[in-house]
């Protein structure tokens, strides 16, 4: 016996009778035999689907193929990314494109992210279930309940929100950094935990974090196409906003420039996110039959047993990497995280063996490691 509000979620539920109800004083007369209430009838996941076309399809996205090609990749293993460039150079719209290129959500992926947004008030109870991965991106002047979770009635927060999804964090310096301190437990467990002095509260908290950023308060350090106005202290001071630590956990760090006129008033239709969904979808299918039988679901959660096991280089990866390592005095879960990274890049090419290709395109993403925060 449940609350009518709560009817259509509780529909796709099978092997229990569900009785919606509307208030205390009929599920008394219910339980009395007074008054019959008819039994709720089953609704099936599969034939809840959208129509429409979804206007953040990669294909209205002009130019930005590197930053496209490390989304792609991003999706295919569950990383984590930041996109580095200029005002204007779409940044927010690839990141609000990248849920298109997601594979679609499991009934227990769906059901899992519906119990959370239900807590949370915030379910749209006419549909009564998740059908698409949530896209969360919460302002930068947010506080850390609303982020986090908790408060007085300890309500799931908005990283909870993007489980099973993405949270996008738009202009990332622009945030305290005592907040996005907060995103380093949930980042390595995949759960948060929000301790008030009446309980304590484990939400889960398993997404893609995509993030974009000025390189400078100008927003044109490194440009090709506009000079930068910022003094080495100025740039130093504001990429200082962000800690090592923070940026370890990010795999994928991606400089994006303007677009240039001549691809911007081209004919040539980009790929769109179907086709990209197509690769993204093969790589994660490779993944689920590797990890099968253990809680893994995708690379970038990979154990460090599985990395070893996985994760193998013939020499000349090893030499390149080694090598790399030592010049951009990376940390130990950067080269876990390259290795994650790589092992990604040789399922989309669908290769048994991570090669140095492979090795050479993650460290790419690493390399502004060195660039900015060194």
């Amino acid at each position: 016996v449940i609350p009518d509000d709560n009817s259509k979620e509780a529909s796709f539920i099978e092997g229990i009778d569900i009785y919606p109800v509307k208030s205390l004083a009929q599920v008394s007369r219910f339980l009395e035999n007074r008054e019959d209430i008819k039994k709720l009838a089953t609704s099936v996941f599969e034939n809840l689907k959208l129509s429409g076309e979804d206007s953040f399809d990669f294909k209205y996205i002009k130019g930005q193929f590197s930053a496209k090609r490390a989304l792609e990749i991003a999706a295919a293993g569950g990383h984590n990314c930041i996109l580095i460039g200029p005002p204007g150079s779409g940044k927010t719209m690839l990141a609000k494109a990248f849920p298109t290129i997601l594979p679609d959500l499991t009934f227990e992926e769906a059901l899992e992210s519906t119990k959370i947004h239900s807590i949370a008030g915030v379910l749209d109870y006419k549909t009564g279930m998740i059908t698409t991965r949530p896209f969360r991106s919460p302002h930068h002047t947010t506080t850390a309940p609303s982020l986090v979770g908790g408060g007085r009635t300890s309500k799931p927060g908005e990283i909870s929100l993007a489980h099973n999804g993405v949270l996008f964090l738009d202009e990332l310096p622009e945030y305290p950094r005592q907040l996005l301190e907060t995103l380093r437990q949930p980042l390595e467990d995949g759960v948060v935990t929000v301790a008030r002095m009446a309980q304590s509260v484990v939400y889960p908290a398993s997404f893609n974090l995509i993030c974009s950023m000025n390189p400078c308060p100008c927003g044109y350090y490194g440009s090709k196409t506009v000079e930068c106005r910022c003094s080495p202290a100025q740039i130093h001071k504001y990429l200082s906003r962000l800690s090592g630590p923070l940026m370890d956990r990010i795999d994928l760090h991606v400089e994006v420039d303007n677009v240039k006129y001549e691809e911007l008033t081209d004919n040539i239709e980009a790929e769109t996110s179907a086709e990209i969904k197509k690769r993204v979808d093969k790589a994660r299918h490779i993944q689920l039959e590797r990890f099968a039988g253990t809680k893994t679901i995708c690379n970038a959660k990979m154990t460090s047993q599985q990395v070893k096991k996985y994760c193998k280089l013939d020499k000349q990866s090893e030499e390149v990497l080694k090598q790399a390592f030592e010049k951009l005095n990376l940390t130990a879960r950067a080269y876990t995280r390259i290795l994650k990274l790589s092992r990604t890049i040789a399922d989309l090419e669908g290769e048994q063996n991570i090669t140095f290709d492979h090795i050479s395109e993650a460290l790419q993403y690493r390399a502004l490691d060195n660039k900015y925060w060194l």
